[in-house]
């Protein structure tokens, strides 16, 4: 840009202005403008246990903001479930607070807490409450089930064409959350239904019902008599549910299920790979669920002698370990399975149009679609 000179007052008032306006133009211009990165972390309190993750959020000028994962801390096997938990919650939920300033130096004022729509279940869900506000001086988030399965959704449907033919299920330890897009004209919502039962929840019922029966008749009975009677009351509620043809599953059971009946990751051809969605059948469920009812003492001995890559084969190891001591007892997993099988029942997802995925990604999308969401407000 080339200024002119003039004499006078008034030529050096428009050097002034020009000078200015240039000035401004590289503040604001995007291609001027500088990122501003901020570290920010949050704090899930789930029904099964509690996890934290930090991120450093770009927030640049031209609108293309992000979050670029800096790391998590190590879950916390506490479960807000059971009462007599509560003040460890809270104490783990302060010890996180203290990782996340210590390992990323993440401010405690950018912290964010939240609790999974499965702890709002709870009747002790004031206490829990209560306890953490008295332990950090900071209040937590419980999230509506709604709000979860907006959030899960949106982080597991990546490609938008496919959004409409989509069905997204999370099985928590608390309840079930569904949800699919309800494209009506130009605006896109997306239409949720919550299943009040979960995995650890529907197992503590039964261990409540069971009297001098085995969990696994008592799981049978309530199976029919308890999940399928709301399963189907949900399909009525949402006219055209069982046409979705493309599922995305989440949550502990569909992870313990991908893990213990195809650790290798075995697709039936390469066409089916996907980096953020593993194939999965209904039949995985039933053939887990067989194992665990028939032969307990190796429901968790699998067969790994055809992966080679060593590295591989040693997470995996870590994978059923984490199943086995940190997140379902084998009766529990009976409970997720009795709860899969029904849903592919229901749903009708045992025909061949039918394709269902585990939803790799799903892990951390509630925890960091919160964060995006909390960052936007």
């Amino acid at each position: 840009m080339m200024l002119t000179l003039r004499k006078g007052p008034s030529s050096l008032f428009a050097i002034y202005l020009s000078v200015t306006a240039i000035f401004i133009g590289m503040t604001l211009h995007p291609t001027y403008a500088a990122n501003q990165p901020e570290l920010v972390g949050a704090i899930e309190v789930g029904s099964s246990g509690i996890k934290a993750a930090a991120w450093q959020f770009i927030r640049s000028a031209d609108g293309n903001s992000g979050l670029e994962d800096l790391g998590s801390i190590p879950p916390r096997n506490v479960s807000a479930i059971n009462e007599s938990a509560t003040e460890d919650v809270a104490n783990a939920v302060s010890q996180m607070i203290l990782d996340l300033n210590s390992q990323f130096k993440v401010p405690s004022d950018k912290i964010y807490i939240y609790a999974s729509s499965g702890v709002g279940n709870l009747k002790h869900k004031p206490q829990i409450e209560y306890a953490i506000l008295m332990k950090t001086k900071m209040n937590i988030d419980v999230i509506s089930p709604i709000t979860e399965a907006k959030l899960i959704f949106n982080g597991t449907v990546i490609y938008k064409e496919r959004r409409p033919f989509v069905v997204s299920i999370d099985i928590g330890s608390g309840n079930v959350k569904i949800a699919h897009s309800d494209q009506r004209g130009p605006i896109e919502d997306i239409a949720t239904i919550e299943l009040p039962f979960g995995v650890k929840t529907f197992a503590k019922k039964i261990d409540e019902e069971r009297g001098d029966r085995s969990f696994v008749e008592t799981a049978a009975r309530l199976k029919e008599s308890y999940l399928v009677p709301q399963i189907r009351d949900a399909i009525s509620r949402r006219p055209g549910l069982q046409n979705l043809n493309r599922i995305y599953l989440a949550g502990g059971i569909v992870f313990a299920t991908s893990t213990l009946v195809r650790p290798d990751g075995s697709l039936p051809s390469q066409t089916d790979f996907n980096p953020y969605h593993q194939r999965i059948y209904a039949s995985d469920f039933d053939k887990l669920y067989k194992k665990a009812t028939t032969d307990p003492d190796h429901l968790f001995d699998v067969d790994l002698r055809g992966i080679g890559n060593s590295a591989y084969r040693d997470k995996i190891e870590q994978n059923i370990n984490n199943i086995r001591t940190n997140i379902y007892t084998a009766n529990q997993l009976i409970a997720g399975l009795e709860i899969m099988r029904a849903i592919c029942d229901e749903m009708e997802y045992r025909k061949n149009n039918k394709t269902i995925f585990f939803s790799k990604d799903a892990l951390n999308a509630l925890i960091k679609g919160y964060v995006i969401e909390k960052i936007g407000e």
